[in-house]
């Protein structure tokens, strides 16, 4: 890590964060479009957490009222309608209200909420309940009106104001967000959503629950291609180890304590072709060939030794926080779950929230690690709350467009801009850029105009760059980057670039070339753009050659191999014609099969009739008689 952050690697461990780290952070909170905001109800968090669980404090000082906050002089102060009234806010999650506003608000009706006068109070217990109708009848007219006004004004706020939509869930990434004054202010933490309950305050559970969970421990399955690893990983990292660098691990990941650990592999897949043998039955018909049923059988056996292995560790996975598991496909995760050892709807089980390898020993110390420590990523950028508005504005403009056409009397007419698309996407396809040029010109459009309808290309391609980029048209891509200056930097609304939708190989060198043309400044290529090094002419042109030599020479090990293996189809027909020699057993007959060419069929009869001991013996007095007639033609 940079040593510029004045932070260590070990120190963003999640449960053991050093208290420097944990007092400097800071939750970021996001509106609905993933732009960063302010959330002004932070400070309220323990107060909002009693209220929503319907819970009031009372205080034990007989002078002091805390549903109202005020003091007061005698007990009579619970009976009143100003101490009722406070309560039901309270209880809907609404501020406190003094006695000069309540009386305002009452004044506002017609009559008096109360039902308390003494004459009330005297009445007999039978009328109580009447009483008590009336009571709150009136003080919830009161209180109804007062929560019409105030929602007036919520949702007034709203409109006018995202950020009371704002959540730290809002990050659009299985990440959630903090600061730290520790580190750059380009920079932010990242903590994983996974490892945290459904609790409002992750920050809260960070520095309290997760850092008392030290001594606790987790589970750790990964299933794939037929390889399985398990493990019953401990929080408790391993301390005082030296660093192994003949290990292809780093110092944190070495120092991940595994109680338990297991890896199985069977064949289960057929090699460059994916997929079970199960499923592949399921979807082409059950194959009858040994292969196959090698794989059926390996299938079974990985199923058998992945039940056994969780009923062996059930008395540890009763004790786990967490259990991750990675399963490729729905047939490899219903092994996990078969043996009603692992329960689906059991909590703790969780998915991975990232891409993970082979499943391997090592690879579940990098997952385990990835899961565990904190990130420090790029902070999010700001100005996409501009690029957010625009596109709002677009949608809303070509809605109020297609609600006027619809609206006409059999006179629908299609907005300018779908006519602009179809005639920019046609001359694309066709790699007319001269025509392009022109047209854009003409038309006062610029490069990155958004294609219409959004509904059809937003999501996918909303530029040229990104459609040309996905129907791998080259040649087209280098011009609007070189020539035309298209931003390679805008997304999708998967939030993916022009570069992420390559296709192949040549589409993707399309973009590196136009990086070493338009050089470093023209945009951050490495995480914007995600395009790779720039290349030049000359490096791409030497990388084609030495494909084709690649290939040329792959053609000629097929070709040798082809050579090879007619060698030893003649071998074998030689040898098919000595065992029926040695079955007739005379001279006489040998000549006759020498001067009668067998039938394959009948060959192939005369060798399947052997058994494999008989084969090996007529193996041996071929090879023997062999050596006697070369013996004897050294002798002459």
């Amino acid at each position: 890590m940079d040593s510029t952050y004045h932070v260590k690697k070990d120190d963003l461990y999640i449960f053991h964060c050093s208290k420097e780290i944990l007092d400097s952070l800071e939750l970021m909170y996001f509106d609905e479009n993933d732009i960063e905001t302010i959330n002004n109800n932070a400070n309220s968090t323990d107060t909002n957490s009693n209220i929503k669980n319907n819970v009031i404090e009372f205080s034990k000082d007989a002078s002091f009222c805390n549903a109202c906050s005020t003091d007061i002089s005698n007990r009579e102060h619970y009976k009143t309608d100003f101490h009722r009234f406070n309560i039901k806010r309270r209880l809907h999650n609404l501020p406190l209200v003094n006695e000069e506003e309540f009386e305002s608000i009452v004044n506002n009706d017609t009559e008096s909420i109360s039902g308390s006068d003494s004459d009330v109070e005297d009445e007999d217990a039978q009328d109580g309940d009447r009483l008590y109708e009336i009571e709150k009848d009136g003080l919830t007219t009161a209180f109804e009106k007062n929560m019409k006004q105030a929602s007036l004004l919520t949702t007034a706020e709203k409109k006018n104001n995202n950020n009371k939509q704002a959540s730290f869930l809002n990050t659009k990434s299985p990440y959630i967000f903090m600061k730290s004054k520790l580190i750059p202010e380009n920079k932010i933490l990242g903590a994983y959503k996974v490892l945290f309950s459904d609790s409002d305050y992750p920050l809260k559970e960070l520095k309290g629950n997760l850092q008392l969970q030290e001594d606790e421990t987790s589970a750790i399955f990964m299933i794939g291609g037929g390889h399985f690893a398990g493990a019953i990983v401990s929080h408790k990292r391993l301390k005082n180890i030296t660093f192994n660098k003949k290990l292809d691990l780093s110092i944190s990941e070495q120092m991940v304590n595994l109680l338990h650990q297991k890896t199985f592999h069977r064949y289960t897949t057929r090699r460059k072709q994916g997929g079970t043998q199960s499923a592949n039955d399921n979807a082409k018909g059950k194959a009858n060939s040994a292969g196959s049923n090698l794989r059926r059988y390996n299938e079974r056996a990985l199923k058998e030794d992945i039940a056994n292995l969780l009923k062996e560790w059930s008395p540890f996975l009763k004790s786990c926080k967490y259990i991750f598991i990675r399963g490729n496909g729905q047939y490899n995760k219903k092994m996990l779950f078969d043996d009603n050892v692992l329960q689906q709807n059991d909590h703790r089980i969780k998915n991975f929230p990232f891409i993970t390898k082979r499943p391997t020993a090592s690879e579940l110390k990098r997952a385990w690690c990835k899961l565990t420590y904190l990130d420090i990523l790029n902070r999010p950028e700001k100005k996409r709350k501009k690029e957010t508005e625009k596109q709002s504005f677009a949608i809303n403009k070509v809605a109020k467009q297609q609600d006027l056409s619809k609206g006409g009397n059999n006179q629908v007419e299609t907005p300018v801009e779908i006519k602009h698309t179809k005639e920019l996407i046609q001359l694309v396809k066709k790699s007319k850029i001269p025509l392009l040029i022109s047209y854009l010109k003409k038309n006062n459009l610029g490069i990155d105009f958004a294609l219409q309808p959004l509904d059809q290309y937003r999501s996918t391609t909303p530029t040229l760059l990104h459609y040309a980029a996905a129907n791998g048209l080259k040649n087209v891509i280098y011009i609007l980057l070189n020539t035309l200056k298209a931003d390679p930097t805008i997304k999708n609304l998967h939030g993916k670039v022009a570069a992420d939708l390559a296709s192949n190989l040549e589409t993707q060198q399309m973009f590196q070339l136009a990086r070493n043309s338009l050089g470093e400044e023209h945009c951050n290529w490495d995480t914007d753009a995600h395009v790779g090094v720039p290349l030049t002419r000359e490096h791409i042109d030497k990388e084609k050659e030495e494909l084709k030599k690649q290939e040329e020479e792959h053609m000629n090990e097929q070709l040798a191999k082809i050579k090879l293996e007619q060698e030893n189809l003649k071998r074998e027909n030689y040898i098919k014609k000595g065992v029926v020699e040695q079955r007739l057993g005379s001279d006489k007959a040998s000549k006759k099969v020498n001067s009668i060419e067998l039938a394959p069929s009948n060959v192939q009869q005369t060798l399947n009739s052997l058994n494999p001991e008989q084969r090996m013996r007529l193996m041996r007095e071929q090879r023997a008689r062999a050596a006697e007639a070369r013996m004897r033609a050294n002798i002459k």
